[in-house]
């Protein structure tokens, strides 16, 4: 759905921006197919957001994410930048609560949370991994040798019309420390089983911290996959915990248990001495 979306979205600013293509001001495409909105002939929008909401990089160049412009009935767009907008979320964006929320006369939670993120690389990184390769996590203290290199994950599904199919769910690459750990790292997330196999936990990367939102005292809160419980947000907000959310702006709209609130084999705690940084690789 993701995937159908995006492509719905490129499709519809390429029809749109085709038609500004010659204007002074507007977006313009390069000939390798990159979108940059140009406020006159030989300048154009850097490091942020277009008039019309679309966030492009350093170089000027749109990164495929949605505008966050709403349009007005004159044709301008009401631009709002939340903390949330353009960080660099690799895999599913965690928050953690900090405690202590406030429930206003509105029944409404304010509450901080850090942001975690529980991807370390892109699969432009796991491509080029070797065999050998120490990757280093800044921040982590982590420095893993590649047991294998950057492969594509196969898995092989019956079908009864054309027999068993394969199809690949990214590229992994299996891992492990001077202790004799096994990690699994792959574009959305980094696996760790400890050397005698008893313990096992997801690594988190902290993005940002203390970022104030609210939510609903009314909202509920979807399950985690795998359990047969969930906890309620005041529980969770309460007690420090880690949940999903959709989010418009700060507030959120829905809510989800994660997983991480009942893995008992693990023991570590994310605080704010978890700067967990991006992944370094060196090549022996």
């Amino acid at each position: 759905m993701k995937r159908f979306a995006a492509a719905a979205l490129t499709a519809a600013m390429a029809l749109s921006m085709t038609t500004t293509a010659f204007a002074a001001r507007g977006w313009r495409q390069d000939e390798s197919g990159n979108y940059r909105f140009y406020l006159n002939d030989n300048m154009y929008v850097t490091s942020g957001y277009t008039e019309d909401g679309y966030y492009v990089d350093v170089n000027g160049i749109w990164d495929g994410s949605p505008s966050i412009g709403t349009r007005q009935e004159d044709g301008t767009y009401e631009i709002i930048v939340t903390p949330f907008d353009g960080l660099d979320i690799r895999g599913d964006m965690i928050l953690k609560s900090k405690g202590n929320p406030v429930l206003d006369e509105n029944n409404i939670w304010h509450v901080k949370v850090d942001v975690l993120d529980t991807g370390f690389a892109t699969a432009a990184d796991l491509r080029q991994i070797q065999a050998g390769d120490i990757l280093e996590f800044p921040g982590l203290g982590y420095a893993l040798t590649a047991l294998t290199r950057g492969k594509p994950s196969v898995y092989h599904a019956p079908n009864e019309e054309k027999g068993t199919q394969s199809s690949s769910s990214g590229y992994r690459v299996t891992c492990t420390d001077e202790a004799g750990n096994t990690y699994v790292l792959t574009k959305n997330r980094l696996r760790k089983t400890s050397a005698d196999g008893s313990q096992t936990e997801t690594i988190l990367r902290d993005v940002a911290q203390d970022i104030e939102i609210t939510i609903p005292s009314f909202m509920g809160v979807d399950k985690a996959n795998g359990v047969t419980q969930t906890h309620t947000m005041k529980y969770i907000l309460e007690n420090g915990m880690m949940f999903k959310a959709d989010l418009k702006g700060t507030q959120v709209t829905n809510a989800y248990d994660v997983a991480y609130n009942y893995d008992t084999t693990t023991a570590i705690e994310y605080g704010e001495d978890a700067a967990h940084g991006n992944l370094t690789i060196k090549r022996q």
